[in-house]
């Protein structure tokens, strides 16, 4: 029989007898104990060797222990199969619940986030999941930062975008902002530059809706001469805050659509009714059905617009390059509104630009009680990750640039074969509008979903001319004030301000 040799053991053995014959064989007993001993200590020093080597060489950061998650995620069913792929090839197991929208009874809510351990959900529902105690604040430095790369996130997706009353509670996948895409032979065509006040604006929308059919470039090509605007459900409170917004919007105040002191609503005022008589104007001279900044894009990209306002995704593809095509700051009004003396002033710096932020979005919170915390935790750190943000969420038509690294970088996010300018404007409107901080939140309060649905209903009802702007904010109003005495006006005014930064 052929018998395989250790050579390690070997070479032990005669080690062993040539050392017995040193000794003498009266010592024999002896030397087997010590040599049993020995051996043993040689086992467990390359043992305890081969550790040191696995934690020196790789660390918390290189070597991950396996998570298994139950994740729920409100909207992009889309995703779920990469989300899934991208958390499994790395090791571990999720089991990933998508619900297409938020109930609106509070108690099916809790049953869709009970029992999870991540819950990744629209803004909006910040105030409603902190009051109710579904999530958990996060402080950063508990969460993997080489996997993040939290210097790396853009300044108010980092702070104003996650924080309520002070605390962070989430990490965000991008919010994005509204601006003004045009064609820029178009206005050339016309005689004109691109607009920078809604005064303006309005002017240009008239004139390009005179021209449909005649305005033509140098080489003869009818132009287009629509003007589009998100008015379909939500999008038409959301586009009457970011028309309202430069209007009310100051530094150190982060909304305006309640009170300070007694959450009494805003929507009312002069800003307001201005803001939503130029929108009914422009709708006026530009007929069209309530549409979403998701069709509206794919309007500007298959070249039937010639002035909109939305945002660049990357779930539209352009069918061919349209030159010309830029994207510029959302205009402004020429004077300002001041609340304490209800009068309007002249504006102190036209280069200002406030931005809407947070109407749109995905963020990931820790739910309470999770019974995976260390494992949510650095979900909350990998899911927002840049490679996983670039990966997954650019193909999100709710989420957009979120990181210095996008903004130096930011064509997959754009659309698909977007001209250069595109993707490189709303770079720049990005980091601009981080730079400054010049921002005004989104409705996010308790019941956020319930006040933006009212205005929306109202905003539709003026711009259909069933009832003149006034009257339908007036109404709007009214019903946005019985809601807060449903849930309560203390506790929403002490929401309001945590929503706004400032505390309680």
């Amino acid at each position: 029989m052929k018998v395989k040799r250790d050579w390690n053991s070997t070479a032990v053995s005669i080690q062993f007898s040539v050392f017995r014959q040193i000794v003498g064989p009266e010592n024999s007993g002896k030397l087997y104990r010590l040599m049993a001993l020995f051996v043993a200590l040689l086992v467990f020093a390359g043992c305890n060797s081969g550790k040191k080597q696995d934690d020196d060489g790789g660390g918390k950061s290189n070597k991950i222990s396996k998570h298994d998650l139950k994740v729920v995620m409100y909207g992009n069913a889309e995703l779920k199969s990469l989300i899934e792929g991208q958390w499994q090839s790395a090791g571990h197991e999720i089991e990933l619940t998508v619900i297409d929208e938020l109930d609106p009874d509070p108690e099916k809510q809790k049953a869709q986030i009970s029992g999870q351990d991540v819950v990744i959900f629209p803004p909006s529902s910040l105030g409603d999941f902190v009051k109710r105690e579904w999530i958990q604040p996060v402080d950063y430095r508990s969460l993997d930062n080489e996997l993040l790369a939290v210097n790396d996130i853009l300044r108010l997706q980092k702070r104003d975008l996650v924080q309520y009353d002070r605390d962070i509670w989430a990490t965000a996948m991008g919010s994005p902002v509204f601006c003004l895409v045009y064609r820029q032979d178009v206005m050339d065509a016309l005689g004109v530059d691109a607009p920078t006040t809604w005064e303006q604006y309005l002017t240009i929308a008239k004139r390009l809706a005179d021209q449909t059919g005649k305005l033509k470039d140098k080489d003869g090509n009818v132009l287009p001469t629509k003007v589009l605007e998100p008015t379909a459900g939500k999008w038409a409170s959301h586009l009457l805050m970011a028309r309202t917004s430069s209007a009310v919007c100051q530094r150190g105040r982060r909304s305006i659509e309640f009170a300070l002191t007694d959450a009494n609503p805003l929507i009312g005022s002069p800003p307001f009714v201005k803001a939503l008589e130029n929108l009914k104007a422009c709708q006026d001279a530009h007929p069209q059905e309530p549409a979403t900044p998701n069709q509206i894009f794919e309007s500007i990209a298959k070249g039937e617009a010639a002035l909109a306002i939305t945002w660049p995704t990357s779930s539209v593809e352009f069918e061919e390059s349209i030159s010309g095509l830029a994207v510029a700051p959302l205009p402004i009004w020429k004077e300002r509104y001041d609340s304490m003396t209800k009068n309007w002033m002249t504006r102190d710096s036209e280069a200002e630009h406030p931005v809407l932020l947070g109407f749109d979005g995905r963020l990931a919170s820790v739910v309470y009680g999770a019974i995976n915390k260390e494992s949510a935790e650095y979900f909350l750190a990998w899911i927002a990750s840049p490679e996983i943000q670039q990966r997954v969420w650019s193909r999100s038509p709710n989420c957009s640039l979120s990181r210095i690294s996008q903004v130096r970088k930011p064509y997959a996010w754009c659309g698909t074969n977007s001209p250069r300018q595109v993707a490189d404007d709303y770079a720049t409107f990005v980091r601009e509008s981080n730079e400054s901080g010049l921002a005004m939140m989104s409705t996010r309060i308790p019941a956020a979903n319930e006040y933006l649905a009212v205005l929306a209903q109202q905003t539709s009802r003026a711009l259909k001319g069933e009832v003149e702007a006034a009257a339908a904010l007036k109404q709007a109003a009214k019903e946005w004030d019985a809601i807060t005495d449903k849930i309560g006006r203390d506790d929403q005014a002490k929401a309001y301000r945590a929503s706004s930064g400032l505390g309680n």
